[in-house]
């Protein structure tokens, strides 16, 4: 009943008779991006939104070789972080109000990216958006010494390609072409 008033979702079958239940899935969006023209020294396409959020590059996941681990005993723990803060005074900061030391912050150990921009092909890219879809974009084509090969900026036009009208589902927008000079 709380439903009913206080946001309307009700309406007839679905859950309990009190409206209708979503999946909790997330979805993820993508726009597909061409590059007409002579693209082979293109190493990054860059979609950026209104509000400045852009694409990153999703990194190749490729596993790699690695080396094998190496036991430290616990002493030699300590010794080597005696010796590494023997090494970086300079990082050690001291409060000017207190005159004692403080700890630096440590580095953020997340990145939050929206946007993830995979190469498809010489002449095709996607970007994928799991969290929402922008209306006004600029998507940049770059070359591999960091010039803009191509640009454009245009209003994506996405359609749903799955889900329901009801519980939303995955869009998709484009091609969005860019002439490559």
């Amino acid at each position: 009943m709380l439903c009913l008033a206080l946001t309307g979702c009700g309406g007839g079958g679905g859950f309990g008779g009190f409206g209708f239940a979503c999946p909790a899935v997330g979805y993820i969006s993508s726009v597909k991006i061409e590059l007409g023209g002579n693209a082979d020294d293109v190493v990054e396409v860059r979609l950026c939104d209104d509000d400045g959020t852009c694409s990153a590059p999703r990194l190749d996941l490729t596993p790699v070789e690695e080396a094998p681990l190496e036991v430290i005993e616990p002493d030699q723990l300590a010794e080597q972080l005696a010796e590494q803060q023997a090494k970086s005074p300079a990082e050690q900061q001291v409060d000017p109000r207190t005159e004692q030391q403080v700890e630096p912050s440590p580095m953020p150990t997340r990145v939050e990216v929206l946007y993830f921009a995979t190469k498809v092909n010489d002449n095709s890219w996607s970007v994928e958006m799991p969290f929402g879809v922008p209306d006004d974009v600029v998507v940049t084509a770059y070359r591999v010494d960091g010039m803009v090969a191509g640009e454009t900026s245009l209003t994506l036009d996405w359609k749903r390609v799955g889900g329901s009208a009801q519980c939303g589902g995955p869009m998709e927008a484009g091609p969005v072409e860019i002439d490559i000079r």
